[in-house]
């Protein structure tokens, strides 16, 4: 990623950072409105941590070759792809790899928890830790905006729309979480769609779990945030597959705010997510899944598993193929024994109970993967949307992610 900063920036404040070659950028003006450009930027300072190579400092030019030729006896092909993106996460004394030294904000401390994700951690053991990594913005929409488009929102064509509506657009694009979405040219200036109508290897796309790129104007949308309407869920499924999606399923417009009728149900997006990589290999098509957790955002996850069943759902109940009872999932009497086992006070038993459970659903995805000997050729990104110490502002604790990238083939297994 680029070291960038949009939104919030204006005349004569300060930034924290300084370029040895003048950025193309004055006062947040938007002088490039062309693909790919954003308000301002600078080289890629990455620092990478990878298995059997010395650790490079950040250069001023960008690096020829960061990765290593391939480690395993799997085949580099066309490899399968996951997007894994967990939502509000908090760092771990077990992340303290991608973690910010910096903990002292202001009135604030912040406090990296011991909390238990077996399958995380033994993922990492076999990726690559990208311990200086940032979102593209530190808000859900926008980081989610630049996950699948690879540019920062203020090339949003929806957020320049609403900038260039309410005024000269002078200061730049207004960037927040109703504006960044994607509509207009962005429909397809994105990942999915590229891959979906690639000339030579289309790959089979698909989309489960929370959105929030939808604007206001869509097919009632927004009333599935708090609501069940099959109809109106069946509408907006397809308006999401218009974004470069085959599969569309186990679909949360945005975030889920408290109702009686659904919750969390990350069953439901593991148990869709197998049967959309059992279509890929029907149609003999590498596949890409983004699969955005609903967790470890509000609402409660302890009344999630107390309150809600795994049938519940924004498309109204679950039943017949459905109903996701094929998954390698732990239950939820049973997470919440675990999270009542650990003698957590209330606070962190909520906590607790939020961690084991992405964990528990993450590793339910890779067992699948296993299970069907697709994991050594599946390219799978482990993130978060951005950081939570400081959410909404452009220091480390705002915008620092943990990214932890598998893929053997050009990477090796040893972590």
């Amino acid at each position: 990623g680029c070291l960038y900063s949009g939104s919030g920036v204006g005349i004569s404040i300060e930034q924290g950072f300084s370029f040895e070659e003048p950025p193309t950028f004055t006062n947040n003006y938007m002088f490039h409105s062309d693909v790919g450009q954003s308000d301002m930027y600078g080289w890629p300072y990455s620092v990478f941590k990878i298995a059997g190579v010395p650790a490079k400092e950040a250069t001023s030019e960008p690096s020829t070759s960061p990765t290593p030729g391939p480690t395993s006896n799997v085949a580099h092909t066309q490899p399968n792809i996951i997007v894994f993106l967990m939502d509000d996460v908090l760092f771990t004394t077990d992340w303290n790899y991608s973690a910010p030294t910096g903990r002292y904000l202001n009135g604030k401390v912040i406090e990296y928890s011991d909390f238990p994700t077996p399958n995380i951690a033994s993922f990492m053991q076999e990726a690559v830790i990208f311990p200086n990594a940032y979102s593209g913005a530190p808000k859900c929409a926008p980081s989610r905006f630049s996950v699948l488009t690879g540019r920062q929102c203020s090339r949003s064509e929806w957020a320049v729309d609403r900038t260039t509506k309410t005024s000269s657009g002078y200061y730049g694009v207004n960037v927040t979480v109703q504006t960044c979405k994607l509509f207009y040219n962005d429909s397809i200036w994105n990942i999915p769609y590229v891959l979906q109508n690639d000339a030579n290897t289309p790959y089979y796309t698909g989309m489960m779990g929370k959105w929030h790129l939808l604007t206001g104007s869509d097919n009632n949308c927004s009333d599935l945030a708090q609501s069940v309407d099959s109809a109106v869920y069946a509408n907006c499924v397809e308006v999401v597959k218009k974004q470069g999606f085959d599969f569309v399923d186990a679909f949360y417009y945005s975030n889920i705010a408290d109702n009686p009728y659904y919750s969390h149900n990350p069953e439901w997006m593991v148990s869709q997510s197998q049967k959309f990589i059992t279509r890929a290999q029907a149609a003999n098509k590498p596949f890409f899944l983004y699969f955005a957790s609903t967790l470890t955002h509000e609402p409660s996850v302890t009344l999630a598993l107390n309150n809600y069943t795994r049938r519940d759902s924004p498309k109204g109940p679950l039943t017949g193929a459905d109903n996701p009872s094929d998954t390698l999932m732990t239950g939820r009497s049973g997470v919440w024994r675990e999270a009542l086992a650990s003698g957590s006070n209330a606070a962190r038993l909520e906590t607790y109970a939020a961690y084991y459970w992405v964990d528990d659903s993450f590793g339910a995805l890779i067992n699948y993967l296993k299970m069907n000997d697709l994991y050594d050729n599946t390219f799978v990104v482990l993130m978060n949307d951005h950081g939570m110490g400081a959410k909404g502002t452009l220091y480390q604790q705002g915008s620092r992610i943990i990214h932890f990238v598998r893929y053997p083939p050009l990477f090796g297994d040893n972590g």
